[in-house]
């Protein structure tokens, strides 16, 4: 089970494991961005729990919450969408701090138009969900 999307930058999440226990699930997320003259590619791996996921969804299906985010269970991933009468912009952060306290911090922020806020929404709702 996956969500793709290429605009407004490549995006791919796609579930590895699900741990009913928790209940999360792990996906490994998939991102590829072409900003100027410059490329930027990540891959990780996060969990995330059921009813993060279902108050994400019902938040974008509600169409007067102007700001709605997904995040994971260790809050190294964040997505945001955030919508205004005119336009919308699609924001993404990551971050991780290994065992030696180096860290990284991956943040982009894209104003999109609704055609493809539209897309972003329809393709979170229509995840099938198992639970």
């Amino acid at each position: 089970m996956e969500i793709n999307f290429e605009r407004p930058f490549k995006f791919k999440l796609d579930v590895i494991e699900i741990d009913e226990r928790t209940p999360a699930f792990q996906v490994e997320i998939n991102i590829h961005i072409d900003q100027c003259t410059n490329k930027y590619n990540y891959t990780g791996e996060v969990w995330i729990e059921y009813n993060e996921w279902d108050r994400f969804i019902n938040s974008l299906k509600n169409d007067t919450n102007k700001i709605v985010y997904l995040q994971s269970i260790s809050n190294n991933l964040m997505l945001s969408i955030e919508t205004a009468d005119t336009s919308a912009s699609f924001k993404l952060m990551i971050s991780k701090i290994d065992t030696s306290k180096n860290s990284l911090l991956i943040e982009q922020k894209s104003i999109i138009d609704v055609d493809t806020y539209s897309l972003l929404k329809s393709k979170f709702i229509e995840f099938p969900v198992w639970w």
